[in-house]
């Protein structure tokens, strides 16, 4: 079996017989020079690039309509060196106005470009979940706050009649907060068997 093996030096010579890693050919009066294949961290650079593009940075919203206008952009960038304009506006215009990409992209190795586009589609779809999962997670211990204030809320408040919260709400109208009043209002206060309901301590 060993016999039949093939080296590492007789496969990088018939790679390097058939596989021409860099094309130049012209386009409207420009040379351009063309990689047939990326390496390795410039597919991951692609791939990434593209997927984070697709996420709003300040809400982490989805925008799918900016997927193939940063394809498009990273083909142009990463396959035939284009130095594309910073301005949105210029740059969307540029990749849209021309058969540019098109032109590029059937110079490219298709095995290499599609499972790029594949493992974009994966990631996104990857993020995409994990930001709903994450936003449930937020949800439920918004949720689960509420719940227990409403809890800590009833022990304190459990007896006291309408009348008093209501000059409760007076001590601490408009963001002030009256001490005196509050005071006066639970010392008015008397449960139904004529005991004082207890004034609530600082901090509980």
């Amino acid at each position: 079996m060993s016999e039949n093996r093939i080296s590492i030096e007789d496969f990088k010579k018939a790679v390097a017989e058939d596989f021409e890693p860099v094309v130049s050919v012209d386009w409207r009066g420009l040379t351009l020079h063309i990689k047939k294949c990326l390496s390795l961290e410039e597919m991951m650079t692609f791939v990434s690039d593209v997927v984070s593009s697709c996420f709003a940075a300040d809400t982490n919203e989805y925008l799918p309509e900016i997927k193939d206008f940063s394809t498009r952009c990273c083909i142009l960038e990463n396959y035939a060196g284009f130095v594309l304009p910073k301005s949105l506006d210029e740059k969307y215009e540029m990749v849209y106005s021309s058969d540019i990409v098109s032109f590029v992209v059937q110079y490219v190795e298709h095995m290499q470009f599609n499972a790029m586009l594949a493992a974009i589609d994966h990631k996104i779809e990857h993020q995409a979940q994990s930001n709903i999962e994450a936003l449930n997670k937020q949800m439920n211990e918004v949720i689960a706050g509420f719940s227990a204030l409403e809890k800590n809320l009833s022990g304190i408040f459990g007896g006291v009649d309408n009348e008093t919260i209501t000059k409760i709400a007076g001590a601490i109208a408009n963001g002030n907060f009256d001490e005196s009043k509050l005071v006066k209002a639970f010392a008015e206060d008397t449960s139904s068997d004529g005991k004082v309901v207890q004034m609530p301590k600082a901090g509980k």
